[in-house]
């Protein structure tokens, strides 16, 4: 779970749980814990235009529609038993999953 996802997670719990304010940031913040060791991860991200493709960095990873997992490297979209395939082409067949992006 990244920092961000962390963040809005305890973002989420800490706006269910009553005003105390004291009580509740560590409520709030015991919940997140134990919420990431049980593997908790925020749902995949979908994308549907050839923009949001472009915009992922090179060796990230995502399935397509049916199935099909390519991967961004050297700005193309590659797989295994296709030739390299620009955005708008591996857009077509989306809506697309992110599976990975990898971190700066």
């Amino acid at each position: 779970m990244t920092v961000s996802d962390r963040d809005t997670l305890y973002e989420l719990l800490d706006d269910l749980l009553p005003e105390r304010e004291i009580v509740r940031s560590d409520v709030a913040g015991a919940m997140v814990e134990v919420i990431e060791a049980a593997g908790w991860r925020p749902p995949a991200r979908e994308i549907n235009h050839r923009a949001d493709l472009d915009a992922l960095p090179d060796r990230s990873v995502v399935l397509d529609a049916y199935g099909d997992v390519f991967q961004r490297r050297a700005g193309r979209w590659r797989t295994c038993d296709t030739a390299s395939l620009g955005s708008d082409r591996v857009a077509r067949y989306g809506p697309v999953t992110v599976l990975y992006v990898p971190e700066s």
